[in-house]
């Protein structure tokens, strides 16, 4: 199976949009978060790795975080390694862009 769009490039304007409209429905307790480069190439290293799924999760404390794994090319989860421990945005945003607050 292959992926369903190979390019999921898209313009900063439709990306701040959309991440505007998140924060005006969700607001701003959980933006995003962030994994190191190393571990999303030690996740698509695995054999038969093609693609990149996420999930949505909530940790113990009801926290917002986020789960990935590889996908196989029959569009099926590999679940020998399991990502999570992502730097949570809030508090780890970075400096204030269109994708993570109102700046103009």
């Amino acid at each position: 199976m292959s992926s369903l769009n190979e390019n999921h490039v898209i313009t900063l304007a439709e990306a701040a949009q959309m991440t505007k409209t998140y924060r005006l429905i969700f607001g701003t307790t959980f933006l995003g978060g962030s994994i190191s480069k190393q571990a999303i190439l030690n996740l698509l290293a695995q054999d038969g790795a093609k693609d990149l799924r996420i999930y949505m999760a909530r940790k113990a404390d009801l926290a917002p975080n986020f789960v990935l794994c590889a996908v196989d090319t029959n569009g099926n989860d590999i679940l020998t390694m399991v990502l999570d421990r992502t730097n949570v945005c809030p508090p780890q945003c970075g400096n204030a862009n269109v994708l993570n607050s109102s700046v103009l």
